[in-house]
């Protein structure tokens, strides 16, 4: 700020006792959120004023000043008092509901106050308005600013005297730097909007939503629902659309890979972006593993790259209440030591600010380091039901020769059909037929739908033996079938590793299987246990199913295996 103006305040102000520079700061960002709107409230009008060129009381007055202060901190009752067409009385309603006004009187009852009666009261005779200000010594200043200016505008040809002129000044500042003072947390949060807002493009929208588009012509999304004690759409869980969930504001979704937790985060961010209008709500979709080898603060990083700003316009929005946090693979985080760090800085964020909004995705609700545990409320993808699976047909399936024999197998119940429990099996399902013109049997599909998740995953990654994944796969069904267990710690896997391909390395395969979603990592604790243990199991029962049955048709490895698992229990 302006040092002359500085001055000049401190200098009208020296007699009250509040934090002076904080509110001179403050008052620097109430001028930043006004530039826009109104010309006239700036620092170099403020200073002609403080210098004592009365006449600039017409073209700036404090009305102009108490305006555009409670549009910011009051917009709703400043709306409803009509905007810039409220008249005076109304006005100072709306400010003196922002000035704490408990009156006491000499005798200490208390005083009852009317704008009437400020009114009357003549700007000379100051002084009798102190024995309303009780324990607020300000009040007489906001009350002597009413009376200076209603005999203004009632008396709009009678001039005032220097000394009025001079005690409205002092009021003027007193007043200023005094409801800065007290609304500076909400300034600064407003500050902290509008300077990102500023640096926003003008094509922000559309980049933040293409991710959802592209996503949905891959996948054909159809809104499915989440599942806690009652069943949620995508869009009750954005719009907090029921009673139940107006207060929540951490939720995860948990589920096996390919059943539309990230096809439905990037729905959730289409959703906000396309109410934005109306809530204000920014968005911030990432992919958490995006997050290897970064360095600094992530959440900032993170709204850098979804909104293409600086770090302090990013650092300032997370200031705000504007703000909800789109977070995608809390599982793909690879690296432990940034696991950690950001499950840290998550935590420190949502106790900095209890307005924090959080989604994330992830494949388990068991993992090593807990983020924000007690706080996130779990949702599960619930299963696909026949309306959802007709509803994803008719909304992908272009070929109606295709989509009459789909619609046909649905009506008769066939029983592959009841394997399509993900929008990724409903996305393979459907090539399977519109290729082979016919419904396959369930162990036929099942060997499609694995075949294009190993396709898929031969034309990402260069390293793989598909074989060898195929012959661990068989192992781990043995190890589960065999001991009618549902998961089998990771010892036993390596035990067993001599059956497998020795070419390739155990790890590859397992994280490979894991990419894929046929298999499922697991850590925690046992409550019978001292030390951290990691278990495998598959995502889901069909795949257990799928390659049990290989087995046994390899009777030479199951044999193999039988003796494995005999000598590791001796």
């Amino acid at each position: 700020m302006n040092e002359e103006l500085k001055n000049k305040l401190r200098l009208n102000t020296r007699d009250y006792k509040f934090d002076f520079d904080k509110a001179v700061e403050v008052l620097d960002k109430f001028f930043f959120l006004i530039s826009n709107k109104n010309k006239e409230l700036n620092e170099e009008n403020l200073l002609e004023l403080a210098k004592g060129k009365y006449d600039k009381f017409t073209a700036w007055s404090f009305e102009k000043f108490l305006k555009a202060f409670c549009e910011i901190v009051q917009p709703d009752e400043y709306k409803q008092n009509r905007g810039n067409d409220i008249k005076l009385e109304d006005l100072y309603k709306v400010v003196f509901s922002l000035v704490p006004m408990e009156i006491e009187n000499k005798e200490g009852k208390k005083k009852a106050f009317s704008l009437s009666c400020a009114a009357e009261r003549t700007t000379e005779k100051f002084d009798s308005y102190k024995y309303l200000s009780g324990d607020n010594p300000y009040i007489c200043e906001f009350l002597y600013l009413y009376g200076f200016r209603n005999k203004n505008i009632v008396h709009d040809n009678e001039e005032n005297t220097p000394a009025e002129n001079g005690q409205a000044l002092k009021c003027l500042c007193i007043c200023v730097l005094y409801l800065c003072s007290i609304y500076k947390s909400t300034l600064d949060e407003k500050y902290s909007f509008e300077r990102f807002r500023r640096e926003l493009k003008s094509d922000w929208k559309e980049k933040c939503d293409s991710v959802y588009q592209e996503m949905t012509e891959k996948i054909g999304y159809v809104d499915f629902k989440w599942e806690s004690k009652t069943r949620h759409t995508t869009s009750d869980i954005a719009l907090r659309n029921s009673e139940e969930l107006k207060n929540e504001s951490c939720f995860k979704f948990v589920g096996m890979a390919g059943s539309g937790k990230t096809t439905a985060l990037l729905h959730i961010n289409h959703l906000l972006l396309e109410n934005y209008d109306n809530d204000n709500i920014f968005p911030v979709f990432f992919e958490l593993k995006k997050l290897v080898g970064a360095t600094g603060d992530f959440l900032p990083h993170m709204i850098e790259k979804c909104y293409d700003v600086s770090e302090y316009a990013a650092k300032s929005l997370m200031k705000t209440d504007r703000l909800i946090f789109l977070l995608d693979g809390y599982d793909e985080i690879k690296e432990t030591g940034i696991q950690k760090r950001f499950a840290s800085e998550i935590e420190e964020y949502a106790k900095q600010y209890k307005s924090v909004r959080i989604i994330m995705t992830d494949r388990t609700e068991k993992n090593s380091i807990s983020v924000l545990e007690d706080k996130f409320r779990f949702f599960r993808l619930c299963s696909i039901e026949e309306e959802d699976k007709e509803k994803y047909f008719e909304k992908n399936c272009k070929d109606d020769e295709i989509l009459k024999l789909l619609r046909d197998s649905l009506k008769n119940d066939n029983i592959v059909f009841r394997c399509l429990t993900t929008p990724l099996k409903l996305k393979h399902f459907m090539e399977v037929v519109s290729e082979n013109k016919e419904i396959p049997d369930e162990s036929v599909f099942m060997r499609e739908h694995i075949k294009k998740l190993f396709d898929r995953e031969r034309i990402e990654k260069k390293d793989i033996n598909l074989d060898a994944l195929e012959d661990y796969l068989k192992v781990i069904a043995f190890l589960l079938v065999d001991e009618e267990r549902a998961e089998i710690t990771e010892i036993q896997v390596y035990t067993n590793e001599s059956v497998g391909n020795q070419s390739y390395d155990i790890k590859k395969a397992l994280k490979l299987a894991e990419d894929m979603g046929i298999l499922k990592k697991i850590t925690y604790t046992p409550e019978t246990e001292k030390f951290e243990k990691t278990f495998y199991e598959f995502s889901d029962d069909e795949y257990l199913e799928y390659y049990s049955d290989m087995l046994r048709e390899n009777k030479i490895l199951r044999k193999k295996l039988k003796k494995i698992q005999e000598d590791f229990e001796e």
